[in-house]
């Protein structure tokens, strides 16, 4: 039980150094999109740990996809609506949406560039 518990705070205390490293390292916050909630260095670092397995590159493929998505809908003067809201975007909606995934992308690859990295005691290299 003891073990159990000091492994646990080692966890926590290995994520929060990364994540806290990762923004002295330099990378920017997520822009704010109301249908992506509250995004942060950390809830993407679990999230391509927990789904993708640590595969940032896959995590920043799909997000390369949804831009490339985006721009043919332009494109084609096509309507992009948000799945799971009542969104719809066009024009110049669109643009400033692609915008953002460009934002997003960029920050992944920054978070990528820190976190795929092997994690030494202090989060830095």
């Amino acid at each position: 039980m003891m073990n159990t518990r000091m492994i646990h705070a080692c966890l926590l205390a290995a994520a929060l150094t990364a994540t806290s490293g990762a923004a002295e390292a330099g990378c920017n916050a997520f822009p704010k999109v109301s249908w992506w909630g509250q995004l942060t260095h950390g809830k993407v670092i679990r999230y391509v740990r927990d789904v993708y397995r640590g595969d940032w590159g896959r995590h920043i493929r799909h997000y390369e996809e949804v831009r490339a998505k985006l721009v043919q809908i332009r494109d084609e003067s096509g309507t992009v609506v948000i799945k799971g809201t009542d969104v719809k975007l066009s024009d110049a909606a669109i643009d400033d949406y692609i915008a953002k995934v460009d934002e997003r992308i960029d920050v992944t690859r920054c978070l990528a560039r820190f976190y795929a990295q092997p994690l030494s005691l202090g989060g830095k290299s």
